[in-house]
């Protein structure tokens, strides 16, 4: 339900590699927008380590939005 088009968003990821926050830098219809900061907070991340203690993370990424699986 999302037109193929390229987003540029942040995540900021907690500790425990769960996403606590996402910001969009690339204006999209509400709609659009709504489905997919959806699908980004069910995303589990691998949280940053020093040494062995597990720290916040934030992300800055540029993703490619299209309804076709590519192999």
């Amino acid at each position: 339900g999302i037109t193929p088009q390229s987003v540029a968003l942040q995540v900021w990821i907690s500790d425990e590699g769960a996403v606590e926050r996402i910001a969009l830098d690339s204006p999209m219809s509400e709609k659009e927008e709504q489905l997919l900061l959806a699908a980004f907070a069910g995303v589990r991340f691998q949280p940053g380590r020093i040494g062995r203690i597990a720290v916040r993370g934030h992300l800055a990424m540029q993703v490619m939005l299209d309804y076709a699986l590519r192999l």
